[in-house]
């Protein structure tokens, strides 16, 4: 008899793939099996299956235990993130409009609780510099960015929470610290290097980035381009937001938010307070999207969550119907623009 059959003999245990434990009256007791087609379905052991929960519980670096939440908890904060965004949205345009971007977004990104706001704010400066063919661009790249951030910021927070230890502090701890301490300090540079408008190209430190002519330049291009964009007024009139919700809360509820559609909206807005607003709404419709998503996926509904994909089946057909309805709208009155000779006046894209 060779020496490997002496061992499979010799441990018939191993040959079956149990692992073995000693009791406390030192017997020899099996544990979990380790091969597929158990009694059970496992194929791992109770040592494996507590490494990756331990990994597990790394990943998120003990979050939840460490502030004393439950995932419930935690949807909820969530959602009155979004909730809290949907609601300032508009006021923080309308400061926007009323201070200008230079103060009003150097703002947001220092306190960062004033968080609502900023997006709509960015986009709106950026369609007071450009012409009307080159927002679209602009606004993609915006959007990049924002995407790049997120991504980015991922693999920047996996690095960070292995940091849980160091002086004492957890790794989430340490998140907060870096990436808290990091924005206030482009805030900082922001506020100290962007310039207030086109028209006065100067920044805080006091340099000017443009000399007069290059100035009027930048001025008369975009307002010969589209007069609509002249700002006459510091406040926004109720007409304009009255307008801004029969044209743009419909368009921008029919369709995800992104780039085009938010641009498509700028472009088509009768003036400057208008234009702040809709784009609020813009980033409003995203959010409102939030608020129901983050309590979609409820613990007590797994594994399967049968509720949370209904919903989302149904919301997704009831955009579809809006989607559709919209653009049958549009054709209509398009048509009817075209029947009166109105057309190139209204439609400009």
């Amino acid at each position: 008899m060779d020496m490997s059959s002496h061992q499979r003999e010799e441990h018939p245990e191993k040959e079956k793939g149990l692992a073995l434990r000693v009791s406390k009256s030192g017997s020899r007791e099996s544990s979990v099996p380790q091969l597929s087609g158990s009694d059970d379905g496992t194929d791992w052991t109770v040592e494996e299956e507590e490494r990756l929960v331990r990994r597990g519980n790394a990943l998120t670096d003990f979050f939840f235990k460490d502030v004393g939440i439950t995932q419930d908890q935690f949807n909820i904060g969530q959602q009155l993130l979004s909730v809290g965004i949907v609601v300032l949205e508009i006021p923080s345009n309308y400061v926007l409009y009323r201070i200008g971007p230079s103060a009003w977004i150097s703002g947001q990104i220092i306190a960062w609780l004033c968080e609502s706001g900023f997006i709509p704010a960015g986009l709106y400066t950026i369609t007071r510099w450009y012409k009307r063919d080159e927002t679209s661009k602009r606004f993609a790249w915006f959007f990049i960015g924002n995407m790049l951030a997120q991504a980015l910021s991922g693999i920047i927070a996996y690095g960070v929470l292995h940091m849980r230890g160091v002086s004492g502090l957890a790794g989430w701890q340490w998140l907060f610290l870096i990436e808290g301490l990091f924005t206030i300090v482009v805030g900082l540079i922001f506020t100290t290097f962007f310039p207030k408008g086109p028209a006065n190209p100067t920044c805080y430190a006091r340099i000017r980035y443009f000399n007069e002519r290059e100035s009027q330049i930048l001025v008369r291009r975009v307002l010969i381009d589209d007069p609509t964009k002249q700002s006459t007024r510091k406040n926004i009139s109720m007409g304009e937001i009255r307008h801004t919700f029969s044209f743009g809360t419909e368009t921008t509820y029919d369709y995800d938010p992104d780039p085009v559609n938010g641009s498509w909206m700028a472009l088509n807005a009768r003036s400057a307070g208008e234009r702040s607003i809709t784009l609020a709404v813009f980033i409003m419709s995203a959010n409102c999207s939030g608020i129901i998503g983050s309590q979609l996926f409820q613990q007590s509904d797994g594994p399967l969550y049968r509720t949370g994909w209904t919903v989302i089946i149904a919301v997704a057909s009831v955009a579809l119907f809006f989607t559709i309805w919209a653009n049958v709208q549009y054709v209509l009155l398009n048509r009817r623009l075209r029947s009166k000779g109105n057309l190139e006046i209204l439609h400009r894209y």
